[in-house]
């Protein structure tokens, strides 16, 4: 019961879609493997790694493309001609070639992925230091502030609220933007 409750939590929505690659990993290899000797559909088996890229890792991508390798074999081995004929042998090796490029993309893509989530924190971090929160009072207005997401990560910004006691609720939007941007608006 407990490994349940674990696998749940851990579950997300892109784990369904590994199904894709495997599943054509699955349909290539018995396709192929019943279909006539002069049909070679193998080299979709390339497509596998190449998906598994857009929900994956670097690890990942490498374990679908171990797997499309093993199920290259099976095809080679399953079609007349043991052992493997020259055109098996490149198809696995253009297969391993490309699962490695795939693998290495994703990996660069992931370490920079993470500098740049460091780089984030600290701009977030030196804009709490640099911008001084809102007073709770201008005069006889109550003020409340708080920031929004989901504009470019170059600008950052506050939703300014102010609350007159006789007046309804009027806000104004702030943008407030970095300094080596706005430089090189004005061509500092």
């Amino acid at each position: 019961m407990r490994l349940k409750r674990e696998f749940r939590r851990s579950w997300q929505p892109r784990h369904a879609l590994l199904a894709l690659p495997l599943c054509l990993i699955a349909v290539v290899t018995v396709v192929d493997t019943l279909a006539p000797p002069d049909v070679h559909l193998g080299p979709l088996l390339v497509a596998a790694p190449a998906v598994t890229a857009a929900i994956g890792g670097a690890r990942l991508v490498a374990a679908v493309g171990a797997l499309a390798v093993v199920a290259q074999l099976v095809i080679g081995v399953a079609r007349p001609g043991w052992p493997l004929t020259l055109n098996h042998e490149m198809q696995i090796l253009s297969l391993a070639i490309v699962t490695a490029v795939i693998a290495t993309f994703c990996y660069l893509r992931e370490r920079r992925q993470r500098e740049l989530a460091q780089v984030r924190s600290v701009s977030e971090a030196a804009q709490r230091v640099v911008l001084r929160p809102l007073p709770s009072r201008l005069g006889p207005l109550k003020v409340a502030c708080g920031c929004r997401k989901g504009l470019p990560s170059w600008s950052g910004c506050m939703v300014v609220f102010v609350e007159r006691s006789a007046e309804a609720v009027a806000s104004a939007y702030v943008q407030v933007g970095d300094l080596a941007r706005i430089g090189d608006r004005l061509g500092v």
